[in-house]
């Protein structure tokens, strides 16, 4: 049996409180057809942006939660919708730490690899949020058990903002992640932290999804400083 780590057992904490904590039916409110219609369509929304895994956690629950505003049960409807959306989430935040470890394990390759952690950021914040921040604690753990190795942190924006705005916010959320991985036990000479604003987007910023993929952080581990890449 494959014992937990920190991060599955964040993921098993978050999903005994945000999914199991709420499957009973029983519910304190009464919804109008009007709310239950928009949180049944805001759940059919978060599916379809969700990726393929995610998509699948929460079919059963969007089709619930269907059934359920079809019937006219519209507390139901509501308490199924939000189920979809949790388990939206909860699905992301699993799909998070698996690229991460995958990403990280796979550092011996020759060059280095890159991890990638998109939506790690809100609108003009340097706080990460909860999954990119596990992400970063499994970078950490992986170089506190590999002293060899470096790695290089790069921080992004949207294109919200004008460009030296987001030049300095990128710089600032870059050194949140390195001071995350100093408080890790990694020695600051082992990484190097660049920010470049909104310059390099991996997804257009004409939607709030693209936006929300450009709001990251690149992370690239490797055997020595002059391996790292460069833009």
């Amino acid at each position: 049996m494959r014992r937990l780590t920190s991060p599955a057992l964040f993921l098993a904490a978050v999903l005994a409180v945000g999914v199991a904590g709420c499957s009973s039916s029983a519910v304190v409110y009464t919804a109008s057809r009007a709310e239950a219609e928009a949180a049944v369509s805001e759940a059919r929304r978060a599916v379809d942006r969700a990726d393929r895994s995610a998509a699948l956690a929460a079919r059963y629950d969007l089709g619930a939660a269907a059934a359920a505003l079809e019937a006219g049960d519209l507390d139901e409807a509501v308490h199924q919708a939000y189920l979809t959306r949790r388990r939206v989430r909860v699905a992301a935040l699993q799909a998070t730490l698996d690229d991460a470890e995958r990403s990280v394990s796979g550092a011996d390759a020759e060059g280095g690899r890159r991890l990638l952690i998109t939506d790690a950021f809100q609108t003009a914040q340097t706080d990460l949020r909860p999954a990119p921040r596990e992400a970063v604690a499994r970078v950490a753990s992986y170089l506190l058990s590999h002293p060899h190795r470096v790695v290089l942190v790069e921080g992004f924006t949207d294109s919200t903002g004008n460009e030296k705005q987001n030049l300095d916010l990128s710089v600032r959320r870059a050194a949140a992640v390195k001071a995350q991985l100093i408080e890790a036990g990694i020695d600051p000479s082992r990484v190097v932290a660049a920010g470049y604003g909104q310059a390099y987007p991996v997804a257009p910023n004409d939607t709030a999804e693209g936006q929300r993929q450009n709001r990251r952080i690149e992370i690239t581990v490797a055997d020595r400083l002059d391996a790292l890449p460069t833009r």
